[in-house]
């Protein structure tokens, strides 16, 4: 399959300039590649849970996911997402590394592009700090998910 596993543009925060939505980033922007991938399904026990099933691409040289399919209840195609992917030596400044690890060496998703397929909306999810070190106070923490600090490109 085809899939945008190692994107190249740095979008907000790392650039401010660059921002998606109607006059910002496209999907186009990222590095598409084909690849081979595993494909999982998933159907949930509880009765209640609003998917039928997922179904997710793995790629199967790096074990990252590339894709999922969900599906509503009534088996319908209902969101599609697809997960952009980084390999951090081609980008080393927005990736810092670890503590005793200086320059590692990561494939990590830098972004979601969910699709409603039903209603024709969707939307694009940057993951910009994800070098996985952990926050450094919880005033960081709270900046980033307490909907009064929200601010462009959030």
């Amino acid at each position: 399959m085809i899939a945008p596993v190692n994107g190249s543009a740095d979008g907000f925060p790392i650039d401010k300039d660059r921002i998606f939505g109607p006059s910002g980033m496209s999907f186009a922007d990222d590095r598409w590649e084909v690849r081979s991938a595993f494909v999982v399904k998933s159907v949930p026990r509880a009765p209640d849970y609003p998917y039928s099933k997922k179904v997710l691409y793995i790629d199967r040289q790096t074990y990252e996911p590339l894709y999922s399919f969900a599906y509503d209840r009534k088996d319908a195609l209902w969101k599609i997402i697809w997960h952009t992917l980084r390999w951090s030596g081609d980008h080393e400044a927005a990736y810092p590394g670890w503590k005793g690890v200086p320059t590692p060496r990561d494939l990590y998703v830098v972004s979601d592009i969910i699709v409603n397929v039903q209603t024709g909306t969707g939307n694009r999810i940057e993951y910009w700090d994800n070098s996985g070190t952990a926050m450094s106070s919880r005033r960081q923490l709270r900046q980033l998910i307490e909907v009064s600090s929200l601010a462009q490109g959030h």
